[in-house]
């Protein structure tokens, strides 16, 4: 007589109760660890108005650029305008590289031209190439000279928008009072979960890679309000600490001289933010450069940290919103999330009117960012890396 097995009346076993495992399995990546850094979602700043402002100061100028090459005798230097101003009679002013001091003296500095004299305190006068950079070196005081005019610098107010996130979640009457399978006691609180996960994926990616509206950036009738994020907040800076990689895959060369162009015009890296591509080079750094024990049985590492001339800044773990061929170095200090609303959860779950048999749930959240110093050298950021 034969058997009766589980498997008899086919691959389906059609005899047999149905199993489904009691947890539902999420497979969508939404959690970003910059957003977690940036204090999402519980930390983030209460604000009172969609245009959110904060002031930045900055130290007096103090270089230039000359706008096309001079020889030894040239006595007058044209900056790129209004640079010229940068400077004041007495200056004594160097081109970086070289030994030769000059000083300004009569007539006063323009927006363009500076007059000096070449070849000061027994220096050697040389040729001043095109685009060479002039620093001041200081403006020394007679012991008996009257005070200098003042020079205050004004404060700025920088800006951005906040910009609604929003979705709403459906659940019909006959879905809610059903039974579930998955691990799900309430179809509507799965929903709202769910539409809130996807949300995040957004909120990420807006502030990592979103820009402000070019025409009405308060937003209208028909057009909605968007946020800067971190990306064209960079861009959009006169002196942004940014480099082109050209194609070149990552290496601890770019990186440090990010972090140099960073620490001279007054940043301070503090955290290295990689999407997953570019932080498996990071890791790939140490490759070669470790020991192991005979007894040892795990290989591979990974980088944490990153030590440079120009401090130790921390290596978030992969970014999957951050562009493949993008690596962030960023001023944690400087950089923060703000909500426009009250505190507490960053959502809101609103009621809507029952239509039908179906019950509705809005989920929405209304969020900027405050990035400090963007584009003058507190954030930095690796463009065109290769991905491959």
């Amino acid at each position: 007589m034969a058997d009766k097995f589980t498997f008899s009346a086919g691959a389906s076993l059609p005899e047999i109760q149905e199993e489904v495992a009691s947890e539902l399995a999420f497979i969508t990546r939404f959690e970003s660890p910059l957003l977690l850094e940036l204090g999402f979602p519980g930390d983030l700043e209460q604000v009172g108005n969609p245009r959110h402002e904060w002031l930045e100061d900055a130290l007096l100028p103090n270089s230039g650029t000359i706008n096309g090459a001079v020889g030894p005798a040239v006595t007058t230097l044209v900056f790129d305008a209004p640079q010229g101003l940068n400077f004041r009679l007495g200056d004594e002013i160097q081109v970086e590289g070289s030994t030769e001091i000059m000083v300004v003296v009569a007539p006063a500095p323009t927006a363009t031209n500076v007059e000096v004299v070449r070849g000061a305190k027994a220096t050697t006068a040389v040729a001043i190439a095109d685009n060479a950079l002039v620093k001041r070196i200081s403006n020394p005081a007679i012991e008996n000279e009257t005070a200098p005019a003042a020079r205050p610098t004004n404060r700025s107010r920088v800006a951005n928008y906040t910009q609604i996130f929003r979705d709403t979640a459906s659940v019909t009457r006959s879905m809610q009072n059903s039974q579930l399978l998955g691990g799900i006691s309430d179809e509507m609180e799965h929903q709202v979960d769910r539409v809130q996960k996807d949300l995040i994926r957004d909120i990420a990616k807006a502030v990592i890679r979103g820009k402000v509206q070019s025409v009405n950036p308060e937003g209208t009738t028909t057009q909605a309000r968007t946020m800067n994020g971190i990306i064209q907040s960079i861009l959009a800076g006169a002196n942004a600490s940014t480099i082109d990689a050209l194609g070149a895959g990552l290496d601890e060369s770019l990186i440090n001289r990010l972090m140099q162009d960073m620490w001279t015009k007054g940043g301070t890296p503090r955290l290295i933010a990689a999407p997953p591509a570019q932080r498996r080079r990071l890791s790939a750094l140490l490759q070669g450069r470790q020991r192991y024990q005979v007894t040892d049985s795990v290989l591979g590492a990974v980088v944490e940290r990153f030590v440079s001339d120009f401090g130790e800044v921390d290596v978030l773990a992969p970014d999957i919103h951050i562009p493949a061929n993008t690596v962030l170095i960023l001023d944690t200090a400087k950089l923060r999330l703000v909500k426009l609303g009250a505190a507490g959860d960053p959502f809101e779950v609103m009621p809507l009117a029952l239509l039908g048999l179906a019950m509705q749930r809005e989920v929405v959240t209304e969020l900027g960012l405050e990035i400090e110093n963007a584009g003058d050298g507190g954030h930095g950021m690796l463009t065109n890396l290769a991905t491959t």
